[in-house]
């Protein structure tokens, strides 16, 4: 069968172009008090960067200046970096009650949800980068594949149409390509036609990794023979 021959080539290591050690489903940090995750490795694999540039750039915080989650996050400056504002939001949501307490005395009142242990583990989500590194590091979170065939255009940015062009080397992938719902079943995601929208996504290559349209990066598989790289996306149909 050959998604069978395909799950062999995704179970190969990195250096022989499989995908099991970053996207493999395997388990993760155990979070308080016995929550399991996956393992996600977050890494630099050299796919377009203004995402993550944008995340660690400076904005005003406004009406959340001097905001904090006490001993989760530090007060929020009058210009502070979009990340802490991200975080400081996110975590804020997370941790606030479903129940808002409102004037209307007809309402039920119920408190904010109180800070746990578990609070600090959230923290775990929101990684800095780091600012020793010699060169700029974007890096990303990886995923696991569950549903990867319903997820195109892939990569971060949606840069690349199909798994199939995905397993190019970058220097070889489509330039541009229409966007609409059209399904190619064979190469795994947008179909190189489309009838309903007028759209294309236009992209750029390693010169201009930080368009934000870069379809650079991410060239693991690259190497497979055409057979096992068929037999890998019959696989991913799979999960």
């Amino acid at each position: 069968m050959l998604a069978a021959q395909g799950k062999l080539a995704f179970e190969r290591g990195e250096d022989q172009g499989g995908c099991v050690g970053c996207h493999g489903i395997a388990p993760g940090k155990i979070r308080f008090p016995a929550l399991l995750t996956w393992k996600t490795p977050i890494q630099d694999v050299g796919t377009d960067g203004r995402e993550d540039d944008l995340l660690h750039s400076t904005v005003q915080t406004g009406a959340l200046e001097g905001e904090e989650i006490p001993a989760v996050t530090k007060k929020l400056l009058p210009v502070d970096t979009a990340f802490n504002v991200l975080a400081t939001s996110v975590i804020g949501s997370i941790l606030q009650s479903p129940f808002k307490i409102v004037a209307d005395a007809a309402r039920p009142v119920r408190p904010t949800m109180a800070l746990t242990p578990r609070t600090q583990e959230l923290t775990a989500a929101f990684q800095a980068r780091s600012t020793t590194a010699v060169a700029p590091s974007f890096p990303y979170e990886s995923r696991v594949l569950a549903g990867i065939w319903a997820a195109a255009p892939y990569l971060h940015n949606g840069s690349v149409p199909t798994l199939a062009e995905l397993l190019k080397p970058a220097a070889d992938r489509v330039a541009s390509f229409q966007v609409g719902p059209a399904y190619d079943i064979v190469n795994v995601g947008l179909a190189a036609q489309q009838t309903r929208f007028n759209t294309t996504m236009d992209t750029t290559d390693w010169a201009a990794r930080n368009s934000g349209n870069s379809r650079c990066g991410h060239e693991f598989g690259a190497q497979l023979s055409p057979s096992d790289k068929q037999a890998l996306l019959e696989y991913l149909k799979t999960l």
